[in-house]
């Protein structure tokens, strides 16, 4: 069954996916004019891709120079030197993140939006790439089965952290370009300042995680992973764990709040932003900055997967808990849209979280079988 689950995530979801976008880009472009205008956008959305992309592939390169992966990637050309690896994967890196830039520009409304795309595209590329062009290309052979994708998951790990960095310094750069050459003029404005939006952002976003807090911390008393999490700062009580718990989940509710201050517009759309984000952060956490900050290096193996799997169930709580509320507190603290510019929709209707639910949905059926083992 799995090798037939990818076969439709990768042949047929994606080839569909991207005859349709090509078709209604080319019939949106009505006239030289628009479609020079077209191609210039088209084009710095690559470049602003490529510089991400190169980015996202400095992370994903220490963990491949790491477990000593480069000289596998120069086999693509031929060769077994560890340099030509490492100069065949950040041209990859490269390519990638401008392919980002080219597809998901109209969907990247921001940082948070941004981040959720990045981290979709790097489980497409773990698919399109690890699993089947790198075998084939190599000559070994696609194989598809349970056992060589358990294998790959430390790659499926880097692929999403590469889409994490990708998706973050994309957003980043294409706010500062439209702040220097568009938000500047005061007709596109925001109705209140940027620091008064942010930190009613933060406010929210942390008043938010108190329940997604709460909801992980019956998990890891479960667990008992709370002694671990006191371990952060030298202590061992389950109550200082909690308590550490407690202020880690403020955080990154904070940052939710101002990530994904715009982007739910209803209850379901919010609480499928903050599933995405409880997972990056399970991919973030107990696999890459804990072990780094308990003094080891990233865990990116299916072992450390394995055993952190009961933790992802309860990011995943976290993150639609947080978002829930968050959206009710929003509501309450409502803030006058932004005036719509003649590149912004009329409407919400083409949402991308349909998508995105869809990634979700793939992910959880994936991970039990990767973990398995």
């Amino acid at each position: 069954m799995l090798p037939l689950l990818l076969h439709f995530i990768l042949y047929y979801g994606g080839l569909v996916g991207l005859f349709y976008t090509g078709s209604a880009t080319w019939l949106s472009w009505k006239g030289f004019p628009a479609m020079a205008r077209g191609l210039r956008a088209s084009v710095g959305s690559a470049l602003m891709g490529g510089i991400a992309g190169w980015i996202g592939g400095l992370a994903f390169g220490a963990w491949m120079a790491q477990v000593g992966m480069f000289p596998l990637i120069a086999g693509l050309v031929g060769s077994q030197s560890p340099e030509t690896g490492r100069s065949l994967h950040f041209l990859i890196s490269v390519i990638i993140g401008a392919s980002y830039g080219l597809l998901f520009r109209p969907d990247v409304r921001g940082l948070g939006a941004s981040i959720a795309w990045g981290i979709t595209y790097g489980f497409i590329w773990w698919i399109a790439g690890g699993l089947t062009l790198l075998p084939w290309w190599s000559g070994s052979g696609v194989d598809w089965s349970l056992a060589a994708v358990q294998q790959s998951f430390g790659s499926l790990v880097g692929h999403l952290v590469y889409g994490v960095l990708l998706g973050v310094i994309y957003a980043a750069i294409d706010r500062l370009v439209r702040l220097l050459f568009t938000e500047s003029d005061p007709l596109y404005r925001d109705p209140e300042g940027p620091g008064t939006r942010s930190l009613r952002a933060l406010a929210i976003g942390a008043a938010g995680s108190v329940a997604g807090g709460l909801l992980f911390s019956l998990i890891m008393v479960e667990t008992g992973t709370l002694p671990q999490v006191a371990s952060l700062i030298g202590q061992s009580a389950p109550a200082v764990g909690f308590l550490v718990h407690m202020a880690i989940s403020t955080v990154i509710g904070a940052s939710y709040g101002l990530l994904f201050w715009r982007e739910g517009a209803t209850y379901g759309d919010s609480m499928t932003w903050g599933l995405l984000y409880g997972f990056t952060w399970w991919v973030l956490g107990p696999l890459t900055l804990m072990p780094i900050l308990l003094g080891g290096s990233v865990q990116w193996t299916l072992a450390a997967g394995l055993a952190a799997y009961p933790s992802l169930v309860g990011h995943l709580a976290y993150g639609g808990a947080t978002g829930l509320l968050s959206h009710h507190l929003i509501q309450r603290h409502r803030v006058p849209p932004r005036p719509r510019t003649e590149q912004q929709p009329a409407s919400r209707t083409d949402t991308p979280v349909p998508a995105l639910w869809a990634f979700a949905l793939g992910m959880g059926v994936i991970l039990p079988l990767l973990l398995a083992g």
